[in-house]
């Protein structure tokens, strides 16, 4: 049995589901939420085409650097897809290992997680994530090129 099932199991033996401020039921911030400052936060339950950005984990570490997760398959598709092959779970199911074998690959590069956190896009009422990361080597981000160069075409 996998760990992800065995802790799945303990989770629902303790009674975590349906509980929004448990982690395990990914219905509000289990983990906190993203700006705990804002006092119009709204869990999936109270608002579902516009709820708040909670965290599904934190480790507590300082967030290095963080992507969108509608962004990052914008940036570069082939490695989004090379990244979902590596590690097939969705973001809201992942752990914090799976979610670093996830961003490795993405990057190319060793990274580790910090953070991932859930929002809801409230044009759409699609979700995303936010997924912070630590390099490996400090201040070494993929060249994109400079946004004050792109021209809109």
């Amino acid at each position: 049995m996998s760990r992800r099932r065995r802790e799945l199991i303990a989770a629902k033996r303790a009674g975590c589901f349906g509980d929004w401020r448990n982690p395990w039921s990914r219905q509000g911030p289990g983990a906190g939420w993203v700006y705990p400052e804002q006092d119009w936060n709204k869990t999936k339950a109270e608002a579902p085409y516009s709820y708040s950005e909670f965290y599904i984990f934190r480790t507590g570490k300082k967030h290095d650097d963080a992507f969108y997760s509608d962004r990052m398959h914008q940036w570069d598709a082939a490695a989004w897809e090379r990244a979902w092959k590596k590690v097939p779970r969705r973001f809201d199911q992942m752990s914090p290992s799976d979610a670093s074998k996830w961003m490795t690959e993405y990057m190319g590069k060793p990274v580790t997680v910090t953070a991932l956190a859930e929002g809801c896009n409230a044009s759409s009422g699609y979700p995303y994530w936010i997924v912070w990361f630590a390099s490996a080597e400090p201040n070494d981000l993929p060249d994109w090129g400079d946004p004050e160069d792109d021209d809109g075409e």
